[in-house]
């Protein structure tokens, strides 16, 4: 290593005397053609030497490319397979693969509490300009800044506090109910649908009737409502493709003639994008605080919360940060469930035992009468649906919800990780100033925790009636599906609710096949850009015959 860097030091030395022997008196076209090149090269050259053996991550394995270049990331994003590639990286490399310049990624379940503690930091993409939105608690890079601001906006998750917007989740699943029968069986009898947008309407009605105290009726409408969903996702994954050149946007943003800060000025478009979100935020704060002051009643929700939250110095927070918070909890509130829901559908009809398995135990609990009325409680599901509750489990373990690498810094003094099994068990040091993290796509199919069917949707591996009770305890330790550490997700109570509640009832009244597109029809996709990109998840459905319909025929919602 000495010698080569000596070498590399000779080299730079050489050729910048030959530089400053240049012929003053050349005229300029000379000087571009024939020195600037030599000079670019020399920089390129440098650089790539420095990053292949000197840099503190030289020594880790991964894809040449992806040591040299962030622009190698970019690519891998584009397109839209970005955890097939890492996953491939790790089979051929190993449990820790150099992904980036500066980033490592972990593929071993053992290093989550290592990498995720609760002084970690997150990276420099948190130091971007944020748009026109003042900081939220997810978009914190300082864990002590974050710790201060959860603290704040937690109660407003709790279940407890959840469990008070139960009979809004239910009315939304009852209006998805009725739309389908409607439709598809009513109107034009055949059953056949694309379910993956309808996974969204009802994730989105839900999240928005939640935290906003108002459905945006994507579900009545049977599509996106003023294009809220699109913009939302156009949004999402532009700020994916920026976050693998986000020092590259920092440089351009910190240079020191403030031409990078006028160029890259803050703000966000009211009409497209995520304007439209913030928009549709700062609507609903209007609404309330109307309300407020015309002493009418409103509800004890997510955003009365967050809008009586106070600064140190007792004045209430600007409306600024309100919408930030509020725009959080729709992006991370919406897709992410309806992704999960989609997987489920998917994977309960690609598996006949599994399906017969979660009928038999849902109609078992409506005849036993521990699941009544026309959506089963939040409680009597969780207190009785041991298989549904490992489908749920198992679905969000083979298609993580958010399937990419979630990166922290390394600070000092550095982190030492496990690797190996057993007696070739052996520890390998992290040094501080890089960036490491780990994608749920990847650990999730780690065989020696999740064994050597890891690959395969198998519930079974969650019931303790099954694996044992250590071997269960084991799986929910290592699952970072809602994030780890003290930035897991706040909002998981109510994505559970949603889940738990809306698949059960799925599968409690309609008879549901996965099908060929028909002519015409939109055939499968699934793309990744951070959140899946899913359409073409065709069905057919068919009425069954179970009492509770005659509740639901009548209900007005």
């Amino acid at each position: 290593m000495a010698t080569m860097k000596d070498s590399f030091s000779l080299l730079s030395a050489r050729v910048f005397s030959q530089l400053s022997r240049l012929d003053l008196n050349l005229d300029v076209k000379s000087l571009l053609l024939i020195h600037l090149p030599l000079l670019l090269f020399t920089i390129v050259a440098g650089k790539i030497i420095y990053l292949r053996h000197f840099h503190p991550l030289s020594r880790f394995p991964g894809p040449f490319l992806g040591s040299i270049t962030n622009f190698y990331q970019l690519y891998i994003i584009t397109t839209g397979r970005l955890e097939q590639y890492e996953a491939a990286w790790h089979a051929k490399y190993g449990p820790l693969v150099r992904i980036r310049p500066n980033v490592l990624s972990s593929s071993d379940p053992r290093h989550g509490p290592y990498i995720y503690h609760k002084n970690a930091d997150k990276t420099s993409f948190q130091d971007l300009p944020s748009f026109g939105l003042e900081e939220s608690v997810g978009s914190q890079k300082s864990h002590k800044v974050h710790a201060y601001l959860k603290k704040r906006v937690a109660p407003a998750f709790r279940l407890e506090v959840v469990k008070r917007s139960e009979n809004m989740v239910d009315d939304q699943i009852l209006k998805l109910l009725k739309e389908w029968d409607r439709r598809y069986l009513k109107e034009s009898k055949d059953g056949l649908l694309d379910c993956a947008p309808w996974t969204q309407y009802l994730a989105y009605d839900v999240i928005s009737e939640i935290a906003f105290g108002e459905s945006k009726g994507f579900l009545k409408k049977g599509g996106d409502v003023e294009g809220l969903i699109t913009e939302l996702l156009k949004a999402i994954k532009a700020g994916m493709i920026l976050s693998a050149v986000a020092d590259l946007f920092l440089t351009i943003y910190n240079e020191p003639l403030g031409i990078g800060r006028w160029l890259l000025k803050p703000g966000v478009d009211p009409k497209s994008g995520l304007g439209k979100i913030v928009t549709f935020a700062q609507n609903q704060i209007t609404t309330r605080r109307n309300r407020i002051a015309e002493g009418k009643p409103v509800r004890n929700d997510v955003v009365n919360h967050i809008m009586s939250l106070q600064n140190p110095d007792g004045t209430l927070v600007p409306d600024s940060y309100i919408r930030a918070e509020l725009t959080l909890v729709t992006f991370a509130g919406s897709d992410t469930t309806a992704a999960n829901i989609r997987h489920i559908i998917i994977s309960v009809l690609s598996n006949p035992s599994v399906k017969a398995k979660l009928i038999a135990e849902i109609d078992g609990n409506y005849e036993a009468g521990r699941l009544s009325g026309m959506v089963g409680t939040y409680d009597d599901l969780n207190a009785n649906s041991p298989y549904l509750y490992a489908v749920l489990k198992e679905s969000r373990r083979i298609r993580a919800p958010i399937p990419i690498l979630l990166p922290r810094q390394v600070n000092a003094p550095g982190l030492h990780l496990p690797v190996g099994h057993g007696s070739e068990q052996t520890t390998v040091f992290i040094p501080p100033g890089v960036d490491i993290g780990q994608n749920s796509m990847v650990t999730t199919r780690d065989k020696h925790y999740y064994g050597p069917d890891a690959d395969e949707f198998k519930p079974e591996r969650w019931l303790e009636t099954e694996v044992g009770k250590a071997q269960a305890e084991k799986l929910e330790r290592a699952d970072m599906t809602f994030g780890a550490g003290a930035r897991v997700c706040l909002g998981r109570n109510i994505a559970w609710m949603e889940l738990i509640k809306s698949v059960s009832a799925l599968f409690r009244y309609f008879d549901i096949e996965r099908v060929e597109p028909p002519a015409g029809g939109k055939p499968y996709k699934c793309e990744n850009f951070s959140l899946w990109y899913e359409d073409g998840i065709w069905i057919r459905i068919r009425r069954r015959d179970v009492r509770e319909w005659n509740m639901v025929d009548a209900a007005v919602v």
